[in-house]
């Protein structure tokens, strides 16, 4: 169909935060050392998937969550409020097989207010994060206690991996498309993911596992 000029902008700014985010996945990665022939070939086949992502739209809404949102330690006794931001971006991968888009959802849950015990406000602590790509996955992670929760349909992103025909792993490939889905954050979308790598079960990257 007939691409505006607005969706080419998108898609071009988003590509180069997926781009940005991608470097700073394939740096962490390298610098953790690992098998030299593995870790030459890593860098060109997520470079030649990124590519055939295609952005079609993202947008962000704020809203107010209630207090009985807030499951953490320290007690919502201290808090002003509490809010989220949902980042929904919508992507297609570029391949014949692959008809659907993905629709991945960010949620940053954010507090405000003082920390109970600690005389300490805060404006502004992300406290959880949750990133779905809907239909597939979906990773809520607690940011304070490092706490994962998880559901995952493995068929689905099995699917995907075989008509891409890749080598990555299922998480390897998870991971590009978090990347993916959080691409408006530009090369900062690593920062969410990389928590999820190193604290996930299911999209665990042994590389960031605590030796």
């Amino acid at each position: 169909g007939h691409k505006g000029p607005a969706l080419s902008e998108l898609d071009r700014d988003l590509r180069k935060g997926l781009g940005g985010a991608v470097e700073r996945w394939i740096k962490a990665r390298s610098s953790l050392g690992g098998s030299s022939e593995d870790n030459a070939g890593f860098p060109s086949e997520i470079m030649r998937l990124a590519k055939l992502i295609a952005f079609e739209a993202c947008e962000l809404k704020r809203e107010e969550e209630g207090l009985e949102a807030f499951t953490q330690n320290p007690s919502p006794e201290g808090c002003e409020s509490l809010s989220r931001e949902v980042t929904t971006t919508r992507f297609r991968l570029i391949h014949p097989e692959i008809k659907a888009p993905f629709v991945f959802e960010a949620t940053h849950h954010v507090f405000a207010g003082e920390l109970l015990g600690t005389g300490k406000r805060l404006d502004g602590l992300t406290w959880k994060v949750d990133l779905e790509l809907i239909g597939f996955f979906l990773v809520a992670f607690h940011t304070q206690t490092y706490q994962c929760g998880e559901e995952l349909d493995r068929s689905l992103l099995d699917e995907v991996r075989s008509a891409l025909n890749t080598p990555l792993s299922p998480s390897e490939l998870a991971v590009l498309l978090m990347l993916a889905g959080n691409a408006c954050r530009g090369a900062a979308a690593w920062n969410d993911v990389e928590d999820v790598c190193f604290w996930s079960n299911n999209f665990s990257l042994p590389e960031f596992r605590v030796r």
